[in-house]
């Protein structure tokens, strides 16, 4: 129920110029916050110089630090436990964002969803279960955590980026998410960071501002 979904707050920064255009949101990862991911968004401002960047902080602290926040909790891993704790957290998010547009005037199709580990399961999840396709989504360190698919699903773009020395996300989640997506007939690219851990380095930020830089300049 709407009344029983948690107000999210977080950073943000605004356009250069006038009233914003487009959204671009930004979704922190495990035990991180908002503050922690909205600096993506003075790498890409010149890009898109018509966006606002949302970074909100994740609706329940984490259970593993008194300082960050989570999406859903990770005490397993196990795909049906993930799936239902996806399920819990999507309502708050998707009020976020229906809030964020309506009040700026815009729709789904102004909006970019990106996301870090945590973060990008919870883009991706929402993404391809909104009633309307945003224009794109990009996943840095994550993975596709989904049940059955019913053929309704959004297809929105999709760039996945994801190092190959991940630590934490094992980096065959990638492959999996793109041959997933494929299969739900989803436009899916992906990027392989070389000798890269669980983060975002300089090249993913730069090859995601450009695949931002494309989607919301045919907007």
């Amino acid at each position: 129920m709407v009344n029983e979904t948690a107000v999210l707050t977080g950073p943000s920064l605004v356009p250069r110029h006038g009233q914003a255009k487009q959204l671009v949101l930004l979704l922190h990862g495990y035990g991180a916050n908002g503050d922690d991911l909205v600096e993506l968004g003075h790498h890409w401002a010149s890009l898109v110089p018509d966006a606002e960047f949302l970074a909100p902080h994740a609706p329940f602290p984490c259970e593993m630090t008194t300082l960050g926040y989570q999406w859903f909790s990770l005490t397993s891993w196990h795909p049906q436990f993930l799936l239902e704790q996806i399920h819990s957290s999507v309502p708050h998010l998707n009020k976020f964002i229906d809030e964020s547009l309506e009040s700026r005037g815009l729709t789904d199709e102004n909006l970019m969803i990106v996301g870090f580990s945590q973060g990008a399961m919870m883009a991706l999840y929402t993404a391809l279960t909104r009633p309307l396709t945003c224009a794109g989504v990009i996943g840095y360190s994550g993975a596709l955590i989904y049940g059955e698919t019913t053929g309704q699903e959004s297809q929105p773009p999709v760039f996945l980026i994801h190092g190959d020395a991940d630590e934490v996300v094992p980096y065959a989640s990638m492959d999996e998410a793109q041959k997933r997506l494929t299969a739900m007939q989803v436009p899916v690219q992906t990027y392989t960071c070389p000798a890269f851990g669980h983060g975002i380095n300089q090249e993913g930020i730069e090859l995601g501002g450009r695949f931002l830089r494309e989607r919301l300049s045919k907007r």
